[in-house]
């Protein structure tokens, strides 16, 4: 994995702030996976940062 690339999970299931979704990011995928097939809904991204990152999983 590249430096700085982080593995982000987002879900409307964890507190809103400022009226927007939340989400957690992750160094390792194992970790964001693992909290990712825990939820609901949610989705998987990856990236540098959460505004670029690329999509890997949506789950509904």
């Amino acid at each position: 994995m590249e430096e700085g690339h982080k593995y982000f999970v987002i879900t409307p299931d964890l507190p809103k702030k400022d009226g927007k979704s939340q989400y957690k990011s992750f160094e390792h995928s194992s970790d964001a996976i693992k909290l990712f097939n825990e939820l609901k809904n949610g989705e998987l991204k990856s990236g540098r940062d959460l505004a670029g990152s690329g999509h890997l999983a949506l789950m509904e």
